[in-house]
């Protein structure tokens, strides 16, 4: 287990060694000063690959249709490709709400641990989830999404509690907030919350029904961003009447890549004429390009009748 404490170089060393696998706890000293609290980090934390945020294109040259897009590895430790891995989680729970019918609107919900519980999240963070999910249900929860959160932020100086998406303090005027061990959940679900004052004298948890959401995808991508990451646990799952073997949702049309005019599928293609590349300069995107200069990479010939 981590303490909530900063890393030192010598127990970074030991961890790099013991966690040779892939994920949230392949470090270097490069990265020294993150937060780890009893195995979970925020995203972002760890070392993104060679080809993270490169830029590849795929293309119809037939046609002089190409698109550019960013190479990314979805995970959740990339200091790159974390918003990507963020977006795509929440992409998937907005679909998977969206087909819910007869529980009234989404609602943001948070559930805080009282302290005798905090060292559950390093000693049994799967009964804890479990204890999670029935107090929900006690207090009137039917189903959602379910993501743990670690830590919280606090300015330095005052000890005051930033609201959402203030980057000062309001209070002092401090520019900048640290964080601290403070355990907690936040759903995304559905239900007519209601004795969650009788809750708090039986178990100690305090529950914050925080209203509905306008936005779904919006509220799981911005708590998404500093959710707990770890090795051995997913970073949201559902339960109740959106839990996996309850509801079945449609999966998300998805055409892949293909080309507007002919229908054909896309093929990495890349620029070999004279000059630069003329979308050396542009974002990802879908152009439409002379295709002399531009040819399909010699690796993948062979697909679409090459």
């Amino acid at each position: 287990m981590y303490p909530a404490s900063l890393l030192s170089t010598k127990t970074a060393n030991k961890i790099i060694q013991s966690e040779a696998k892939e994920g949230v706890f392949q470090r270097t000293d490069a990265v020294l000063g993150v937060k780890y609290w009893y195995g979970f980090a925020l995203p972002g934390q760890g070392l993104a690959r060679a080809d993270c945020g490169e830029f590849f294109t795929v293309g119809c040259l037939a046609h002089g249709y190409i698109e550019k897009h960013i190479k990314t590895c979805m995970r959740a430790d990339c200091p790159i490709c974390r918003q990507k891995w963020a977006g795509r989680l929440a992409g998937r729970a907005e679909n998977r709400i969206s087909q819910v019918t007869g529980l009234g609107p989404p609602k943001h919900i948070m559930i805080s641990l009282p302290q005798a519980d905090f060292g559950l999240v390093s000693t049994d963070y799967p009964g804890l989830r479990t204890k999670v999910y029935k107090i929900l249900k006690r207090v009137g929860v039917r189903g959602g999404c379910l993501i743990f959160h670690p830590g919280r932020r606090r300015c330095p100086k005052c000890g005051s509690i930033p609201e959402m998406g203030h980057k000062t303090c309001l209070f002092c005027g401090n520019y900048w907030f640290e964080w601290y061990y403070s355990p907690h959940f936040h759903v995304i679900g559905y239900g007519w919350i209601e004795g969650t004052g009788q809750e708090y004298l039986k178990s100690g948890y305090v529950v914050r029904n925080i209203g509905r959401r306008r936005s779904v995808g919006g509220t799981v991508l911005y708590q998404l961003s500093h959710a707990g990451v770890h090795l051995s646990y997913h970073v949201m799952t559902w339960f109740g009447a959106l839990s996996y073997n309850k509801l079945r949702v449609e999966p998300e049309d998805r055409e892949g890549n293909r080309c507007p005019t002919c229908g054909a599928k896309l093929i990495p293609c890349a620029w070999f004429g004279e000059g630069e590349d003329p979308l050396g300069a542009e974002g990802e995107g879908e152009y439409w390009v002379d295709s002399d200069g531009w040819r399909y990479t010699a690796r993948f010939r062979g697909l679409g009748g090459f």
